[in-house]
């Protein structure tokens, strides 16, 4: 029995000693294959290191372009053009020098009627349209050319009535136009008388008492009366020209020469001088 027994102790502690052999020899082959296990891990990531450092060796190297930056074209915003005319620049004018030419008062100038004139189609306040006969010298260099136009005012008028038998008509000198310029002028009044009924005379006035009694006497020599008006209505009125009467108006025709005597002195404006 103790024969028995102690094999059987030997035989477990050899049971024992060899489970534990088997178990060490396991934790020494796991240990093994994890140290085999991280060896080949390591070889493998040294390998793949190498590998990977030889490729990068026979790779181009490529440059890195650098970002070009887009230049942003400028925003030119369109302003609303505005049509502006363009004024031309006055033109400056060289001054020029004028020269004042002075007729003075009293001066005669001799015109004649640009038309018919006819008391019965006038009123008081009422022109005449006149032509310059002569022209106007101041020392000797001509002021008012012949055939310049000038205007006269119906100054008073008077038709012939049955009580009065007589025509009158005074007129006075307004304008005379010079180089295109209007100058205003002013005159002693011309009077011009009709047809007496008993006289049955043209009357020529203005002139003077001794003219106008001559005329007076030449117009009508049979009765003798015309002298006496000729020569009071030439001492009243310092004018003359011819008056003839038809009917019951007075009439002057056309070109009737007339004298008007300047009541003032009138002035001309001229770019050269005289």
């Amino acid at each position: 029995m103790k024969k028995i027994a102690l094999c059987l102790v030997l035989l477990s502690g050899t049971i024992f000693s060899c489970k534990n052999q088997k178990k060490n020899q396991a934790e020494d082959n796991t240990t093994k294959v994890e140290q085999t296990e991280q060896t080949n891990n390591e070889e493998k990531a040294t390998t793949e290191k190498a590998a990977k450092a030889e490729e990068s060796k026979k790779a181009p190297v490529v440059e890195k372009k650098k970002p070009v930056a887009k230049k942003k074209k400028p925003v030119v915003k369109k302003e609303k053009v505005v049509a502006v005319e363009k004024k031309e620049a006055p033109a400056v004018s060289e001054k020029k020098t004028v020269h004042t030419i002075t007729v003075t008062k009293g001066t005669e100038i001799t015109l004649n009627s640009a038309a018919v004139v006819d008391t019965k189609d006038l009123e008081k306040g009422q022109t005449v349209a006149l032509n310059i006969q002569k022209d106007v010298k101041i020392n000797d260099n001509v002021v008012i050319t012949r055939g310049s136009k000038a205007t006269a005012i119906v100054k008073d008028i008077q038709k012939e009535k049955k009580m009065s038998g007589v025509s009158t008509l005074d007129l006075e000198l307004t304008e005379i136009f010079v180089q295109g310029k209007k100058y205003t002028a002013a005159s002693e009044p011309l009077h011009f008388q009709g047809k007496n009924r008993t006289a049955n005379t043209a009357i020529k006035t203005g002139i003077g008492a001794g003219v106008g009694a001559a005329v007076g006497a030449l117009v009508s020599k049979k009765s003798g009366k015309g002298a006496a008006i000729g020569a009071a209505i030439g001492a009243v009125a310092g004018g003359a020209t011819n008056a003839i009467a038809k009917k019951k108006s007075l009439i002057l025709d056309e070109h009737t020469e007339m004298v008007f005597v300047l009541s003032k002195e009138l002035k001309f404006e001229f770019d050269e001088k005289y």
